[in-house]
C-alpha cells in the first residue's frame, strides 16, 4: 500500500496574501511526508501560469473553489 499527500493548490481569490504561506505549508508537508515515508504529490506548480494561478483552473461561480487532487 501506498500513502500519497497531495501539496495545497494556490487560490486565486486571495493568491497575493495567501500565496507564500502556501508554498511554506507544503514545504512542511513535503518535510513530514519524507519523514514517514509517504508520497508526496507536487501539484502546486501546475496550477500556476507566470507565477499567478491559471483562472480557467478554477470555479469562479463557487468563489474560486477548485478539486484537490
Amino acid at each position: 500500500m501506498v500513502i500519497a499527500l497531495s501539496g495545497i493548490l494556490p487560490r486565486p481569490v486571495d493568491f497575493e496574501e495567501t500565496g507564500q504561506k502556501i508554498k511554506d505549508v507544503n514545504m512542511a508537508l513535503l518535510n513530514l511526508c519524507l519523514s514517514y515515508e509517504v508520497e508526496f504529490i507536487h501539484s502546486y506548480r501546475y496550477f500556476l501560469k507566470c507565477g499567478k494561478p491559471k483562472v480557467e483552473l478554477f470555479a469562479y461561480k463557487d468563489g474560486g473553489l477548485h478539486l484537490q487532487l
